[in-house]
């Protein structure tokens, strides 16, 4: 769990533009679905385990001096002259967020893991390669000479040289003293 928070945070804080992409997208493909999901099925339980006969969603509160008055819903407060503050919405809104979060959370990470063993997959084919490389390198024999040294001044020459073009001494088969 405290590997999940802190790849989260990351995640969060991170600002990489293309996880940010991915969370827009998703993030609106599932909006309605979590929007039902919370509105339907979560917020109701709340009430019911609160033992709130008001759904959270209706939930608000009545700024300014209602002189004794009491209204059932938001929108009768304000047909009346008073502003209120729909804290019910807030509160639902706030599940919202949290649950499409965690789903886009959960939808960069899978990528990003699929990513990595991508990437560690692609290594280990390259490693492979390079081995198969030297061994077979290994295996063949080594090209034939195409330089010699001189045995006069010791520069490195052609091996077909018949005179050095270094200190223009004529090349035999065995040096002569």
């Amino acid at each position: 769990m405290k590997n999940i928070i802190s790849d989260f945070k990351k995640f969060a804080f991170k600002g990489n533009v293309f996880d940010m992409a991915i969370g827009v997208v998703i993030g609106a493909a599932f909006s309605k679905i979590v929007s039902s999901f919370v509105a339907d099925i979560i917020t109701p339980l709340i009430s019911l385990i609160t033992k709130e006969g008001t759904p959270i969603k209706d939930k608000f509160l009545v700024l300014g001096n209602t002189k004794g008055q009491v209204f059932e819903t938001a929108q009768a407060a304000a047909e009346a002259g008073f502003p209120t503050m729909n804290y019910g919405i807030f509160f639902q809104n706030v599940i919202d967020f949290f649950i499409i979060a965690i789903s886009v959370y959960i939808a960069v990470r899978l990528i990003n893991r699929s990513k990595e063993r991508l990437e560690h997959a692609i290594q280990m084919v390259k490693e492979r390669e390079m081995k198969e490389e030297e061994a077979q390198a290994a295996q063949e024999p080594p090209p034939p000479p195409t330089t010699k040294e001189c045995p006069y001044c010791t520069s490195e020459i052609s091996i077909r040289a018949s005179r050095c073009p270094n200190c223009t001494s004529i090349l035999t088969e065995e040096k002569q003293e």
